[in-house]
């Protein structure tokens, strides 16, 4: 996609569990549990309707879209649950393996990704197609704000 947010706002996104440029905690690989890490912003703009998460690798890999967060949240805990629609209005896209939850990476490659947090000024449709082309197509134009925190995925060899 291209990016569409050169004259956004910037949003503050931050993990207690890495700092921006850190390896991921095996906790949040495959390696590991594969669970989504805690994530926390702040500085989206009052007119803010949702946000959506993504979290990719710079060939364009997706590994988790997570979309309609509720634009009065400003953090997700660690473990979001693996259902398409949550309790909290919160929605799973589908990741590029084709799942409706997050897939965390694997580390028998290095791979640098970035988790991506967008301040829109809608809330998407339900009806919205959930692959990750389709959910950056209809954000087009609607991005107020976005943070970054870019993590590397990588096996120490002993």
């Amino acid at each position: 996609m291209a990016d569409q947010t050169d004259d956004a706002k910037k949003i503050t996104l931050m993990s207690p569990a890495f700092k921006n440029g850190d390896k991921i905690p095996v906790l949040y690989t495959c390696d590991g549990d594969e669970i989504s890490p805690p994530l926390s912003w702040s500085g989206a703009p009052g007119e803010t309707k949702s946000f959506t998460m993504l979290y990719q690798n710079h060939r364009d890999w997706t590994y988790w879209t997570l979309y309609n967060i509720p634009a009065d949240k400003t953090s997700l805990p660690a473990g979001i649950p693996e259902v398409k629609n949550l309790d909290d209005g919160n929605t799973h896209g589908i990741n590029s393996e084709k799942l409706f939850r997050y897939f965390g990476p694997c580390s028998w490659v290095l791979q640098d990704s970035f988790f991506r947090i967008l301040a829109l000024d809608i809330r998407l449709n339900p009806d919205t197609p959930d692959n990750p082309d389709s959910v950056k197509k209809v954000m087009t134009g609607h991005i107020l704000a976005e943070g970054r925190v870019n993590v590397v995925c990588f096996r120490e060899h002993n």
